[in-house]
Protein backbone atom coordinates (compact mmCIF):
# COMPACT_ATOMS: atom_id res chain seq x y z
CA UNK A 1 0.00 0.00 0.00
CA UNK A 2 0.84 3.44 -0.38
CA UNK A 3 0.92 6.21 2.51
CA UNK A 4 1.20 9.49 2.42
CA UNK A 5 4.66 10.90 4.33
CA UNK A 6 3.04 13.95 6.06
CA UNK A 7 -0.51 12.39 6.76
CA UNK A 8 -3.59 13.88 5.44
CA UNK A 9 -4.33 14.74 9.18
CA UNK A 10 -1.25 16.66 9.97
CA UNK A 11 -1.32 18.26 6.86
CA UNK A 12 -4.69 19.86 7.88
CA UNK A 13 -3.45 20.79 11.37
CA UNK A 14 -0.50 22.19 10.28
CA UNK A 15 -1.61 24.56 7.45
CA UNK A 16 -3.82 22.43 5.13
CA UNK A 17 -7.07 23.66 7.16
CA UNK A 18 -6.54 27.12 4.98
CA UNK A 19 -6.79 25.56 1.36
CA UNK A 20 -10.21 25.01 -0.25
CA UNK A 21 -11.59 21.72 0.37
CA UNK A 22 -12.29 21.56 -2.98
CA UNK A 23 -9.41 23.54 -4.40
CA UNK A 24 -6.33 22.30 -6.21
CA UNK A 25 -3.63 22.63 -3.39
CA UNK A 26 -5.62 19.13 -1.35
CA UNK A 27 -5.82 17.97 -5.08
CA UNK A 28 -2.14 18.39 -5.62
CA UNK A 29 -1.00 17.08 -2.25
CA UNK A 30 -3.21 14.28 -1.92
CA UNK A 31 -1.76 13.33 -5.93
CA UNK A 32 1.79 14.21 -5.26
CA UNK A 33 3.73 10.98 -6.10
CA UNK A 34 6.83 12.39 -3.91
CA UNK A 35 4.56 12.52 -1.16
CA UNK A 36 3.66 9.08 -1.20
CA UNK A 37 6.01 5.75 0.19
CA UNK A 38 5.37 2.52 0.14
CA UNK A 39 4.60 0.66 3.22
CA UNK A 40 2.43 -2.15 5.03
CA UNK A 41 -0.68 -1.50 5.76
CA UNK A 42 -0.56 -2.40 9.45
CA UNK A 43 2.28 1.00 9.66
CA UNK A 44 0.08 2.87 8.55
CA UNK A 45 -2.42 2.44 10.78
CA UNK A 46 0.16 2.51 13.91
CA UNK A 47 1.12 5.75 12.41
CA UNK A 48 -2.37 7.19 11.51
CA UNK A 49 -3.11 11.08 11.46
CA UNK A 50 0.48 11.74 13.93
CA UNK A 51 3.21 13.99 13.06
CA UNK A 52 6.95 13.28 13.14
CA UNK A 53 7.09 14.18 16.85
CA UNK A 54 4.52 11.91 17.94
CA UNK A 55 5.46 8.67 15.55
CA UNK A 56 8.63 7.36 13.50
CA UNK A 57 9.32 4.47 11.79
CA UNK A 58 9.55 0.95 12.99
CA UNK A 59 12.61 0.59 11.27
CA UNK A 60 15.39 3.28 13.38
CA UNK A 61 17.24 2.69 9.66
CA UNK A 62 14.37 4.97 8.45
CA UNK A 63 14.05 7.45 10.31
CA UNK A 64 16.68 9.77 8.31
CA UNK A 65 15.30 9.38 5.35
CA UNK A 66 11.58 9.84 6.65
CA UNK A 67 12.26 13.15 8.50
CA UNK A 68 14.17 14.27 5.18
CA UNK A 69 10.56 13.61 3.30
CA UNK A 70 9.00 15.12 5.66
CA UNK A 71 10.98 18.36 5.63
CA UNK A 72 10.43 18.66 1.89
CA UNK A 73 6.81 18.06 1.72
CA UNK A 74 6.44 20.51 4.51
CA UNK A 75 7.94 23.08 2.82
CA UNK A 76 7.12 22.32 -0.71
CA UNK A 77 3.24 22.76 0.82
CA UNK A 78 4.20 25.97 3.41
CA UNK A 79 3.17 23.84 5.90
CA UNK A 80 3.87 24.01 9.37
CA UNK A 81 6.41 22.20 11.87
CA UNK A 82 5.54 22.39 16.08
CA UNK A 83 8.26 22.90 18.51
CA UNK A 84 8.27 18.81 19.13
CA UNK A 85 8.26 18.02 15.94
CA UNK A 86 11.63 20.24 14.94
CA UNK A 87 13.29 18.79 17.88
CA UNK A 88 12.79 15.34 17.40
CA UNK A 89 13.49 16.07 13.15
CA UNK A 90 17.18 18.25 14.67
CA UNK A 91 17.86 15.31 17.02
CA UNK A 92 17.04 12.48 13.84
CA UNK A 93 19.33 14.77 11.67
CA UNK A 94 21.95 15.47 13.85
CA UNK A 95 22.69 11.76 14.85
CA UNK A 96 23.09 11.05 11.08
CA UNK A 97 25.97 13.51 10.63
Amino acid sequence: MLDHVVSLEDAWNSGGWRWPTNGREWRSFFNDVASLCPTAAWVDREKGGQNAAQWLPPSQAFHMRYVIEQIKIKAKYDLSVTRSEATTMRSILEQGL
